[in-house]
């Protein structure tokens, strides 16, 4: 993560390269000042894990929806577990795949007032 963005950004005016080659830190000059960041677990901390109790505490409801919804979370737990599978949705990844559907379903629209 920190090489890609610091080979994205190396001539952005406003992107702080490391001042030494082993360092996971970079910098980004703000209005206010210059702060610096450190890629340090970044990708592990934009994980959009649910709660470990969260299966169990959905399939323990009443509400039939609940119960399915907890289902759907163990499953992907379950699957992001197993070896060779893929990892962790993260955040970003969600994100850019719902602005893809957005997109998709905008390209077919056919727009008329």
């Amino acid at each position: 993560f920190h090489a890609k963005i610091c080979k994205s950004f190396a001539q952005h005016p406003r992107f702080i390269a490391p001042k030494f080659s082993g360092s996971r830190q970079f910098g980004v000059r703000h209005f206010a000042g210059d702060v610096t960041y450190t890629a340090d677990g970044f990708l592990e901390k934009n994980v959009d894990k649910p709660p470990d109790e969260a299966p169990a505490l959905c399939q323990a409801s009443s509400l039939e929806v609940l119960k399915d919804i907890g289902g759907v979370i163990e499953q992907e737990l379950r699957e992001a577990s197993a070896p060779g599978r893929k990892k962790m949705r993260t955040v970003s990844s969600g994100f850019r795949a719902s602005l893809a559907a957005l997109m998709r379903t905008l390209s077919e629209a056919e727009p008329h007032f």
